[in-house]
C-alpha cells in the first residue's frame, strides 16, 4: 500500500483512496495530527464515502465495490 505522507498543516491531516484490486475495495487512508479537528475530519471522511457511493452507482458497480476507511495518528518524527 503506497500513500502520500503528506499532512496539511492547516487541516491537520492527509486522506487518499487506494484501491486494493483483490478485495474490490477501495480504502480511504487517513493520517491526521494531534492538532486536527476530529469533528471535520470525519466529516470529509463521510463526504467522501459519499461521493465513492454515488459514483459507484453511476457505473452499477455498487453490487460489488467495497469502501473501507484506516485512520491513524501520524507519528512524530
Amino acid at each position: 500500500m503506497a500513500a502520500a505522507d503528506i499532512l496539511s498543516l492547516d487541516s491537520g491531516y492527509s486522506m487518499d483512496f487506494i484501491p486494493i484490486e483483490k478485495e474490490d475495495v477501495i480504502l480511504i487512508f487517513v493520517k491526521y495530527l494531534p492538532n486536527a479537528n476530529r469533528e471535520v475530519m470525519n466529516i470529509v471522511i463521510n463526504s467522501a464515502r459519499e461521493v465513492i457511493s454515488i459514483k459507484a452507482k453511476s457505473y452499477d458497480w455498487s453490487s460489488w465495490l467495497k469502501v473501507k476507511e484506516q485512520v491513524q495518528m501520524a507519528k512524530a518524527k
